[in-house]
């Protein structure tokens, strides 16, 4: 009882609500998860405190509730198998036991056995494949029998399994087949541009040419005439009026739009290019000799023409470094397809004139862009002697993946045997990198997957030139200096495509 000790306190309100707090003391409090609670005895939602709930139900079938994840495994197969939730002991062991690898299956048939549904478990929905789950469980872990059973259904399991397989590696063979068939289109698309480009470059050099030469001689003519004819009246008449000499330059003026025209005149004129303008033309018309006496010389080859079959089904002759064309005429005469590249422009001109087939391009561009088996014969006149050895080994690479099979590759070059061509007339042409021994390139074909090389001599001094043959000083002196000139290498292609890297085959 409180003393009233103190007139500004109403000590007996004081003593009433302090009865009032201590009658609750002697209560336990309210429970919030009491009304989750008993929600969950209708089998809906089981609370686990007042602010901690489960939401069972989640698996819609049997391989729903196997592909769940552990812990929310664990609480619904107890609820469709006891309609219970674990203790939290029991849930610990069961976590513990499927984490170390026990099989859901399994688990799920001990569970089934161990516990049975009581009078106070709810009553869950009935779980579509349950009963027939636990059915091939019971089969499929049966001591003796089980053994056979789980093999017999990694047996087909691995069937479908192979199947679907064979189904993706199918679709990924369709893909690749696709995406191979948009790069080569691109691929034929590009070598289309650039054959373009090189067109329009061989032309825009031709014109260039034909531009610097015009002007210069336009320009040095008009300057030339009109100088001369201004100090020669300047000197006739010194005392002449600046009318007269305004005359005098208005004809300087003249004879330099008169130059200026002729220069049009001449860019505008369809005109022959001139050997004497164009140094490696100049060299060939000086040492190689005409178009008529070098295409007798190449009708020798004709023969290996006619040998090719792959001409003879219809495949095209490609022509490396075709020069003034002498022998695309040769082929083309013969009812064949043949084609040629080669990097002066001023022959790719001339050659397009004669109605030929020549295009402004690098031979090994040209290989590079070619198809796999697309070419029956590749050949290639005074060429090969220009390359490094490492582009004469590229040259016959891709001349091997070129060609068809069985088609045929024909190099003709200078032949370092004849003394007096290997030390002298070769290097007639500054160009020139160093002569292939006959051997050496015999060998390198051979060594490229070639499946025969043979070297043939061609073009030996004229006889009225050697020796007597009178002994064996005359006949090695006229071997050496009187000799075949020249020779070609005939190489062939197997029959069937033979893709292996030479390297990989050598070391």
């Amino acid at each position: 009882m409180l003393l009233n000790n103190n007139p500004q306190l109403d000590t007996a309100e004081i003593s009433k609500k302090i009865r009032q707090r201590m009658k609750g003391l002697h209560e336990a409090p309210a429970w919030a998860g009491e009304q989750h609670w008993q929600a969950s005895l209708e089998g809906k939602v089981v609370a686990l405190g007042s602010t901690h709930e489960r939401h069972l139900g989640q698996a819609t079938n049997y391989v729903g509730l196997l592909a769940l994840p552990t812990p929310l495994f664990i609480e619904e197969s107890y609820y469709y198998l006891t309609g219970e939730l674990p203790e939290y002991p029991q849930y610990q062991r069961h976590l513990v036991t499927l984490l170390e690898g026990e099989e859901r299956e399994r688990w799920l048939l001990n569970l089934a056995k161990q516990h049975k549904p009581t009078a106070n478990s709810l009553t869950p929905p009935p779980l579509p494949g349950l009963e027939k789950g636990l059915a091939k469980a019971r089969l499929k872990y049966m001591p003796k029998l089980g053994r056979v059973i789980r093999t017999a259904w990694s047996l087909v399991t691995l069937d479908k399994i192979r199947s679907r397989l064979q189904q993706v590696m199918h679709l990924q063979n369709a893909r690749y087949d696709a995406l191979l068939d948009l790069h080569r289109q691109q691929a034929q698309a590009i070598a289309a541009l650039q054959a373009n480009q090189g067109k329009l470059e061989a032309e825009n050099a031709i014109l260039a040419r034909q531009l610097s030469q015009g002007l210069s001689q336009g320009l040095s003519q008009g300057l030339s005439q009109g100088l001369s004819q201004g100090l020669s009246q300047e000197r006739s008449q010194q005392s002449s009026s600046p009318q007269q000499s305004s005359v005098a330059n208005g004809a300087l003026s003249s004879h330099q739009q008169n130059g200026v025209s002729s220069q049009q005149s001449l860019v505008m004129e369809d005109t022959q290019a001139n050997p004497e303008r164009d140094f490696y033309l100049a060299l060939e018309a000086r040492f190689r000799g005409s178009l008529s006496a070098i295409g007798e010389l190449m009708k020798e080859h004709l023969p290996h023409v006619a040998n090719t079959k792959p001409l003879q089904q219809g495949k095209a002759l490609l022509d490396l470094g075709c020069g003034r064309g002498e022998w695309l005429a040769l082929v083309k005469a013969e009812g064949y397809q043949a084609w040629g590249v080669d990097l002066n422009a001023t022959n790719v001109t001339i050659t397009r004139q004669r109605g030929l087939d020549v295009r402004y391009e690098d031979a090994l561009t040209t290989l590079e862009n070619c198809e796999d088996n697309s070419i029956g014969m590749i050949t290639s006149f005074h060429l090969v002697e220009h390359l490094s050895n490492e582009q004469l080994r590229t040259l016959l690479r891709e001349a091997l993946r070129v060609l068809a099979p069985e088609g045929t590759l024909l190099l003709e070059t200078p032949n370092p045997q004849n003394l007096l061509v290997g030390s002298c007339n070769f290097y007639l042409d500054p160009t020139h990198v160093r002569p292939i021994p006959p051997d050496f390139m015999q060998f390198l074909a051979e060594y490229s997957g070639f499946a025969r090389a043979e070297i043939l001599p061609l073009h030996p001094v004229d006889d009225s030139l050697h020796l007597p043959n009178e002994g064996e000083t005359s006949r090695r002196v006229n071997h050496y200096l009187y000799g075949p000139q020249d020779y070609a290498m005939l190489a062939v292609k197997a029959a069937e495509s033979n893709t292996t890297d030479p390297q990989e085959t050598h070391g």
